[in-house]
């Protein structure tokens, strides 16, 4: 098995500490094998680095407390955090995901020497990204932004949850463009609707070649049939998008869970039986993993 980094931006509210916590908790839980390392950069100063987990810290960088929108600020340091890998290939996956079954080894062979991307459930398409997601208003700058990146209305949109990448030059050179990109595009900006990285992320996997096609399953939002369809079989939970035909084990379950959020909401509401109990098992449902931010260093030594 080739060595693989997961990596995550992490910042603000206590939520987003007690979802990396969970999601950490089932990487140890539910990995098969043990040459993984975990990055994080942490737009704070209280994670602590240890064998396991390498913690790049970057406190004075973005104002939580400002009123404003700053999401995307965070999307972009994704790319930023993608420079830091030292292993065979590394894996992004947002804060509030959990790891239900291990299939790296797949995903690895799959990938070779290129990136591994899941097109987003909801809005595969740019064309339909542009439609659904993009407002009105925004259509002339969002018009010229895709035409700028070579991007066609058929080209896919890729969900910016969870990817997966060969750590070689030319993947380095493609997380270094979206970066580049992305700050070029907000400088003196503050937020555009519908101007996301995953924009920059589907003109970087066309640019630099090497794109593989991943299956909905890698990046599951358990929501129900009518957006992501599940099934159950041996104590494993298969999914798939929308448009798709198979159906695969999940990988990441992605949902907010975190008692602290305002946007946590119960990813098993939609099933029931074995289905529902192994959903709720896979998120710990229930559980408070962070509970203060006195709590916080003591964070990273879930994975060692």
């Amino acid at each position: 098995m080739k060595s693989l980094t997961f990596f995550f931006v992490l910042g603000g509210h206590i939520s987003h500490y007690d979802n990396l916590a969970r999601c950490l908790f089932s990487i140890k839980n539910k990995i098969k094998f043990d040459n993984y390392k975990i990055v994080i950069l942490e737009f704070g100063n209280r994670l602590k680095s240890n064998e396991r987990c390498k913690v790049i810290h970057a406190p004075n960088e973005i104002q939580f407390n400002t009123g404003k929108k700053i999401g995307y600020k965070m999307w972009q340091q994704k790319y930023r955090a993608a420079l830091e890998i030292d292993t065979d290939y590394a894996m992004y996956v947002d804060t509030d995901t959990v790891l239900h079954c291990d299939t790296f080894e797949v995903l690895i062979k799959h990938t070779k020497n290129g990136i591994g991307v899941v097109p987003h459930f909801w809005v595969p398409t740019i064309k339909e990204f542009r439609s659904k997601a993009c407002p009105p208003d925004n259509y002339s700058i969002f018009d010229n932004l895709v035409s700028n990146m070579g991007l066609t209305d058929n080209d896919t949109f890729f969900a910016g949850g969870a990817f997966i990448f060969a750590n070689n030059k030319n993947n380095k050179d493609r997380m270094k463009w979206i970066w580049d990109q992305h700050v070029e595009f907000y400088t003196d900006k503050e937020y555009v609707p519908g101007i996301t990285d995953e924009l920059f992320l589907a003109a970087a996997v066309k640019k630099f070649g090497e794109g593989v096609i991943l299956p909905g399953a890698v990046n599951h939002c358990s929501m129900g049939d009518q957006h992501m369809p599940m099934s159950y079989e041996n104590n494993i939970l298969y999914g798939r998008n929308s448009y798709e035909k198979d159906m695969f084990p999940i990988t990441f379950l992605h949902c907010d869970v975190s008692p602290h959020s305002n946007c946590s909401r119960d990813p098993s509401i939609e099933y029931s039986g074995e289905m529902k109990k192994t959903v709720q098992n896979s998120f710990v449902l229930g559980k408070t993993f962070i509970s203060s931010e006195d709590e916080y260093d003591k964070l990273t030594d879930i994975v060692v």
